[in-house]
C-alpha cells in the first residue's frame, strides 16, 4: 500500500534518515551498551533499562539514562555523577565497535537516485559522536543538510531546521522505530519504515491499517521507487 503523497524520491526536497537499524547495523550494539553501561546498579535493573531501551527506538541516550535513574533506581534528584558516569561508560563501550559496524550500501546507490534532495541524518545518538563516526567512515559528504542528535530530541532537531517542518510532504523520513513514526506524523512528513536491523518487535501489527510503506532496507527502498516511479 502506497504512503499518502508518496512522490519519485528525486522529487523530495529533503530526505531525512534515522541512523540506528537504517544506515547502521548498530541497534543491537547500543542495547547491549546499556545494559553493561548500568551494570553497577544490578543485573535486573540493567535488564529494565535494556527492555525501555528497546520499547523506546530513537529516544536519546540522555533521557533514557535519567528515566533509569529516576524511575528504575529511585533517585527523586538525579545524581549528577552517576549520569556522567553512565553516559561515559556507555559511550566508552560503544566507541570501537561503531567504527566497525555494518553499513547498508544501498545508501550510495540511493544518494544518485535522489540527488536534488538534500540529505539529512535525525538521529537519537548524540551529534558530536555522530560525526565524528561518519567522517570516519566517509560518509558526511552524503548529508549536505547536517548530521543532527542529541542532546536535541528529533522534535528538537526539525524544529530547528524550521524549513522543513513547514514543508511537509515535501520531505520523506525514513526510520526504524514508532518514535521516528511519531515525529514524521506530527510534522506531516511522508514517512518509510525499514524492518531489516528494528528491534521493534510490534512493528508489522501496528502498521498493518495504517498508511505506511514498509520496507527491508534501503536497497530495496529504491527498487521500489524504480518499480513505482519508471
Amino acid at each position: 500500500m502506497p504512503i499518502m503523497n508518496y512522490r519519485p524520491l528525486n522529487e523530495y526536497q529533503h530526505l531525512l534518515f534515522d541512523c540506528d537499524g537504517v544506515i547502521l547495523n548498530s541497534n543491537q550494539l547500543k542495547t547491549e551498551a546499556f545494559y553493561k553501561a548500568s551494570l553497577g546498579w544490578g543485573a535486573d535493573l540493567s535488564l529494565q533499562l535494556k527492555r525501555y531501551h528497546i520499547a523506546n527506538g530513537g529516544v536519546s541516550r540522555y533521557k533514557k539514562f535519567e528515566y533509569f535513574l529516576r524511575c528504575i533506581v529511585g533517585q527523586e534528584v538525579i545524581n549528577d555523577t552517576d549520569l556522567s558516569f553512565l553516559l561515559s561508560t556507555y559511550e566508552q563501550i560503544l566507541e570501537k565497535e561503531l567504527e566497525s559496524c555494518e553499513v547498508d550500501t544501498g545508501i550510495f546507490e540511493l544518494k544518485r537516485l535522489s540527488s536534488k534532495s538534500t540529505w539529512h541524518v535525525v538521529s537519537g545518538g548524540d551529534e558530536l559522536e555522530l560525526n565524528s563516526l561518519f567522517e570516519k567512515k566517509a560518509m558526511s559528504y552524503l548529508f549536505e543538510g547536517g548530521i543532527h542528535g542529541s542532546p536535541r530530541d528529533k522534535y528538537q532537531i526539525i524544529e530547528d531546521i524550521d524549513y522543513i517542518s513547514s514543508q511537509n510532504n515535501q520531505t520523506l523520513f525514513i526510520g526504524d522505530s514508532k518514535y521516528d513514526y511519531d515525529v514524521a506524523m506530527h510534522y506531516g512528513l511522508d514517512f518509510i519504515f525499514l524492518t531489516h536491523w528494528t528491534e521493534w518487535a510490534e512493528w508489522a501489527e501496528f502498521f498493518s491499517d495504517k498508511n505506511v510503506i514498509c520496507l527491508n532496507s534501503i536497497q530495496e527502498l529504491y527498487k521500489y521507487d524504480f518499480q513505482h516511479h519508471k
